[in-house]
């Protein structure tokens, strides 16, 4: 009997019908939670490997409060996210590879390319602390101006840097305790204490009314005013790309454009007719390239500014221009929200510490006055700046669910969040450039020739 007819052999890779078990099973699942209707491309395309998801039932889309749900409002009444179906096939068709891996084919996605000079005297700090000392003194005039401008807080002598210096190497009260009673032991051998020049500084700063206090308050006033505007500029701008991301319409638009053309590449996959995709997905448009446009390396990035510009001419140019979208989120992105808020907290108690302290008994009447600024000004001033950065710690949490980041996970910090974006207006500056230069005028070419005759140069251009 004969064997019959062999079986056929399964499609190839990126043939239409063509798909693994793992692909069938997935898409199964994710044809149950599909709400938009499927796009038919009429030939195999590249895939966009977004993370995808689903809203659900479309009644409920209308009342959901985020970009997703009025992108899917929009696109029903305006037609916003439509594009040249056509063209993009054109572009981003696959290529099959043959058995043998010959020919062009298109790369698989899991294929990813003592002081000097001392003198021999009593020494009773370790070589270590001695060496600090020995090393601020040399950064400070001399000893008895620097004591001075400690008791009087003197800004004209002592810079902010050097008050900084004094303030972290002052020594503690058991430091100060331990010269004594070595002092009283050499004293009662009955030889004069002769002190080296590290421990006779620390015992002279010692005789200063309150120094450490003096150093401290003095050293928070140099860094208030340079801190405070930080933080207030950190808050600043963390609020302004919130506003900028949630209501700007050519943002809006763009990210219509880019989930109608992921969807059309995506046709046939569980990443197909999606609602949305996480943000992070916006990054992937510059590193799919269209093999057969005939254009150089044209990108899904590059095409997809094409088409927002022929639908909205001027709204990517207008999103870099100042203090618009790409300008508030490049500034915000510098600032680690988390690290300021921890900071700013510190920043305050370190101010309500030294406004208490400022009115111990113990304090002279100078230093008493001049901490009451600390209660005053800064203690007031920091409360409402604190405020103002959790005013923008809760904008951000805001933008987050508007922009479903997270999903389930907790959302990424937002120095993280508005970098992505960053990057990203950076890859769609860099597309509509190239853009802008495609259709600017060929110049023309001047030629200089000189006669066989003379030495009289002559001009003409060709176009």
């Amino acid at each position: 009997k004969g064997k019959g007819a062999a079986p056929k052999a399964p499609p190839p890779r990126g043939a239409p019908g063509a798909k693994t078990a793992a692909d069938a099973r997935a898409a199964s699942t994710a044809q149950k939670a599909r709400r938009r209707p499927e796009p038919r491309p009429s030939v195999p395309m590249k895939r966009i490997f977004w993370n995808a998801f689903s809203l659900g039932d479309p009644e409920a889309m209308k009342d959901k409060d985020s970009v997703w749900a009025l992108i899917d409002n929009e696109a029903a009444k305006e037609g916003e996210g439509k594009f040249d179906t056509k063209e993009l096939e054109t572009l981003f068709r696959d290529q099959v590879v043959d058995r043998e891996g010959k020919g062009p084919g298109c790369q698989s996605p899991s294929g990813s390319k003592t002081c000097r000079g001392q003198r021999a005297r009593a020494q009773v700090f370790e070589e270590q602390r001695r060496r600090q000392i020995c090393i601020m003194l040399a950064r400070l005039p001399n000893v008895a101006a620097t004591l001075q401008a400690i008791a009087e807080m003197n800004d004209e002598m002592l810079s902010r840097d050097q008050v900084e210096l004094l303030r972290d190497n002052a020594p503690p009260a058991a430091e100060l305790a331990q010269l004594h009673q070595a002092g009283k032991e050499m004293a009662g051998q009955g030889e004069a204490p002769a002190w080296d020049d590290a421990e006779a500084f620390v015992l002279r700063l010692g005789q200063v009314p309150s120094y450490n206090l003096r150093l401290q308050l003095w050293a928070f006033e140099h860094a208030y005013q340079e801190q405070h505007v930080m933080f207030d500029t950190a808050a600043r701008e963390i609020s302004e790309a919130c506003t900028a991301l949630r209501t700007s319409v050519r943002i809006r638009r763009m990210l219509a454009m880019v989930l109608s053309v992921g969807n059309f590449l995506n046709s046939g996959t569980s990443r197909g007719s999606a609602d949305g995709f996480a943000v992070e997905s916006l990054l992937q448009l510059r590193t799919i390239k269209a093999p057969s446009s005939g254009q150089g390396h044209m990108t899904l990035m590059d095409f997809v500014v094409q088409q927002v510009e022929k639908v909205h001419p001027g709204d990517i140019e207008n999103i870099f221009a100042d203090g618009n979208e790409a300008q508030v989120v490049k500034a915000a992105s510098r600032h680690k929200l988390a690290d300021l808020l921890s900071e700013l907290a510190a920043h305050r108690r370190e101010a309500e510490g030294l406004a208490r302290r400022v009115v111990a008994p113990e304090v002279d009447e100078a230093l008493r006055l001049r901490g009451r600024l600390a209660e005053v000004r800064y203690v007031k001033e920091l409360g409402p700046l604190q405020n103002r950065l959790r005013d923008a710690e809760e904008q951000y949490t805001t933008l987050c669910a508007w922009f479903h980041e997270g999903g389930a996970k907790v959302p990424r910090p937002p120095d993280e969040f508005f970098a992505v974006w960053d990057e990203f207006f950076q890859a769609v500056r860099t597309s509509l450039e190239g853009l802008t230069r495609a259709k600017a005028p060929p110049k023309k070419l001047i030629v200089v020739r000189r006669s066989k005759s003379d030495d009289t140069p002559s001009r003409f251009a060709t176009p």
